[in-house]
């Protein structure tokens, strides 16, 4: 009986090996980005109640709208998917946190967060805002090279909404008051003694 000697033919070659695993790697990405971008278009309402002892009754449920990370767009057209998820709430003021707008957005994207800024104010709502890490710079130099506020924040203000760059106080019933303020403000370490002590 003859017995042949040689290599065995593999199933999986090296080769393969690389090829299946880069195939794989690659599936496993773009499934990643795709739940992240369908994360990213997702309208979640979540109610949370604050409590706050010293409130009056009067005062008990002001209610604040917060919206974030709109990266200006729309959601339906001109926002009837974002107006719908929020129909049977009841608000006092709307808060946009950040990221208004994205590093790319066009005139289109701008457009989108003052119509939903023209949406509010029509309601009799109150809208402020503070920018996000993917928004532009606050300011910005004209023609005459004076520092002047980013055109894009300039049109927010015309269109109604309220730039938190210092604390706000915004009225409540009963004489109270809610005070709005930029986050900067939070890690400020006053000089010893500044509080009179």
């Amino acid at each position: 009986m003859a017995r042949l000697f040689g290599r065995r033919p593999r199933l999986f070659s090296r080769r393969r090996s690389i090829a299946y695993l880069v195939f794989v790697l690659v599936c496993v990405t773009i499934l990643l980005v795709s739940l992240i971008a369908m994360d990213n278009l997702r309208i979640a309402v979540r109610r949370l109640d604050v409590p706050i002892p010293a409130l009056s009754d009067q005062a008990q449920g002001y209610t604040i709208l917060h919206l974030s990370d709109l990266h200006g767009r729309y959601f339906g057209k001109n926002h009837a998917t974002l107006l719908s998820a929020i129909e049977g709430e009841s608000y006092d003021l709307v808060v946009i946190t950040g990221d208004l707008l994205d590093r790319t957005s066009t005139g289109k994207g701008q457009q989108a967060v003052l119509d939903l800024v023209d949406l509010f104010c029509m309601r009799g709502k109150p809208v402020y805002f503070v920018t996000g890490n993917h928004d532009p710079t606050l300011t910005a130099a004209d023609a005459q090279g004076q520092t002047v506020l980013h055109p894009f924040y300039a049109a927010l203000e015309a269109h109604g909404a309220q730039w938190v760059d210092r604390p706000i106080a915004v009225a409540l019933p009963a004489q109270q008051t809610l005070w709005l303020s930029p986050m900067e403000l939070f890690y400020i370490t006053p000089p010893a003694g500044a509080d009179g002590r």
